[in-house]
């Protein structure tokens, strides 16, 4: 008789089941202290869906984007994804660039950080699409915050994920930027 592996009937009930969806999250929970910010979230992405999360400030929206996309750890619940890390993308209003250096620095060093390192002419093409080839050579210092969410754009697309996490994108940018942002996602949606 060959021996069956000893799993908890409970703990085999409550992991989440492999499915074709890029992602599934059971019964998530997260708090800071005592202060509980997310309780028994459940959420399914399935491929080439859009779903909105919204609620007031200090709802835990952006906690939950970060645990979704791999950046947090929960305290409790259980996370599947279909997805690999390097092929998630994530989004977020702080620009994290390093000032002293060029848009084009910033996404040589970027993509060079996350393990892959993408020719010149694809970097200048990535910030073309962000709307600021006639700035990559400029330092990031003297970026606006709307310029800085485009450098954000272009380091995001970068890879190409196939799961994106936007947490508020449209952060200080103008009617071109927006324009630029529903571009890439209707891009990205159309690849599934």
């Amino acid at each position: 008789m060959e021996n069956a592996p000893d799993i908890h009937p409970l703990l085999e009930a409550a992991a989440p089941q492999p499915t074709t969806d890029l992602l599934m999250a059971k019964d998530l929970g997260k708090s800071y202290g005592l202060r509980p910010v997310l309780r028994q979230v459940d959420l399914t992405l399935p491929p080439g869906s859009l779903t909105l999360i919204c609620g007031p400030n200090g709802a835990g929206k952006s906690t939950l984007l970060r645990i979704l996309a791999g950046l947090s750890a929960p305290d409790t619940g259980l996370i599947h994804t279909n997805v690999a890390p390097e092929d998630i993308g994530f989004l977020t209003h702080e620009s994290g660039a390093y000032i002293g250096l060029t848009a084009l620095e910033n996404l040589a060093f970027w993509t060079r950080l996350h393990g892959f390192e993408l020719a010149r002419a694809d970097l200048e093409n990535l910030l073309a699409e962000a709307g600021l080839a006639d700035f990559a050579h400029e330092p990031t210092a003297a970026f606006s915050q709307g310029m800085l969410q485009r450098l954000n754009l272009a380091r995001c697309f970068a890879p190409r994920p196939s799961l994106l996490f936007w947490d508020e994108p449209a952060t200080s940018l103008d009617h071109a930027g927006l324009t630029l942002l529903k571009k890439h996602l209707t891009a990205t949606r159309s690849r599934g």
